[in-house]
């Protein structure tokens, strides 16, 4: 009964240490990444059933929406397996809201009570990986040609940790939008330096895949953000970082010619697929 008790009064915090494993998941090889996932869910199934609570099927159905309307569209495919497994990469659309529609709300609210330092994790393992990845390309490459190429040999020449730069440019992106939480909430000056150090780093390899989405949408979110905030300091930052990312799309050849793409209006190519035709 003891250690019952004991493992139930550590089951949130054990969660927690499960929640912090999934958000360095930029610096977790691919093939631990299934088990830590696993982990969490099995922790999450265990903490209902001690403390004895429904499953959240409101937020389950309203956050997995996406996923479901996935498996609804094989009905009418004309090419079942090929959607299936398009549909198979997107579990991740139904694993996580159910980890969290399954999880107490008393470990949900350990977790949320902790979230900035599990913001503060996710920051710095990307902020990790690009710098590893750039790091070990160095060795192999010129400078010149990791600045050049790394939108490339991000996604295979690094084991266990390769990624679409798409992918990892949205993970650049969530680091960025992170960081405007944590500056908003408040930090003493020599963590301040340092997160803005690490969004300086970001930005300029989030500039080097050069991937239009993702910076579109930071730049949108981010302005939301720092309008919903209402803070100076903030404020201040977000001009500073969105002027320095616009000067850059204009003046810089390279990263100019792939924005213009957005401003032409011609038929697209037929035998190309890319966002761009899209």
């Amino acid at each position: 009964m003891g250690t019952e008790k004991s493992l139930r009064d550590t089951l949130p915090k054990l969660l927690f240490y499960a929640m912090a494993l999934l958000f360095i998941m930029p610096i977790v090889p691919r093939g631990v990444r299934p088990f830590l996932i696993g982990t969490a869910l099995l922790g999450a199934i265990y903490s209902k059933i001690v403390d004895k609570e429904k499953f959240k099927w409101n937020y389950f159905l309203l956050n997995s929406g996406l996923f479901i309307v996935y498996v609804i569209s094989l009905l009418y495919t004309q090419d079942f397996e090929y959607g299936l497994k398009k549909v198979l990469t997107s579990t991740s659309l139904i694993v996580f809201p159910l980890i969290i529609a399954t999880m107490s709300k008393r470990c949900i609210t350990y977790i949320l009570d902790r979230r900035f330092l599990l913001m503060w994790l996710f920051i710095l393992a990307t902020f990790l990986l690009n710098c590893i990845a750039f790091a070990l390309f160095s060795l192999h490459y010129s400078f010149d040609e990791v600045i050049l190429h790394f939108v490339n040999i991000i996604r295979s020449d690094i084991p266990g940790l390769k990624m679409h730069p798409i992918y990892l440019s949205m993970h650049i992106g969530l680091s960025l939008i992170f960081s405007l939480f944590i500056i908003h909430k408040g930090l003493n000056w020599k963590k301040t330096v340092l997160l803005i150090v690490m969004n300086i780093v970001l930005i300029c390899f989030l500039l080097m895949m050069i991937k239009k989405g993702p910076i579109i949408a930071l730049i949108i979110i981010a302005g939301y953000l720092v309008l919903m905030f209402k803070n100076r300091k903030l404020s201040l930052i977000f001009f500073l970082a969105s002027a320095s990312i616009i000067a850059t799309i204009l003046f810089m050849p390279k990263v100019s010619s792939r924005f213009s793409e957005l401003l032409q209006i011609q038929d697209a190519q037929d035998e190309v697929t890319s966002s761009t035709n899209i």
